[in-house]
């Protein structure tokens, strides 16, 4: 149950800094030029499938069982892991 938890919470976390990293490209693209905001339209999107992909894991990982919870754990990890790069792709 530890480790369902702890899924749990690491995706959480990861989850608040997608939807607070969006928030600040958007704001920023309001600002830019056409050809930035083309640039910041295509990182916002990027990280809006993150965020639903584990938004998504989260909500599986939250119905889950402790049974089932080290297989969906997995997933978890992989979908934060992306969502992961997918800032730092963001902040470059």
């Amino acid at each position: 149950m530890a480790n369902l938890e702890a899924y749990q919470q690491k995706a959480e976390a990861k989850l608040e800094e997608v939807s607070a990293r969006l928030d600040l490209l958007r704001a920023q693209a309001k600002d830019k030029s056409a050809d930035a905001r083309i640039a910041l339209d295509r990182q916002i999107s990027e990280l809006e499938k993150q965020r639903e992909t584990l938004a998504e894991r989260l909500g599986e990982l939250r119905d889950a069982g402790a049974d089932i919870a080290e297989d969906l754990g997995q997933a978890i990890n992989e979908a934060v892991e992306n969502a992961g790069k997918a800032l730092e792709n963001a902040l470059d």
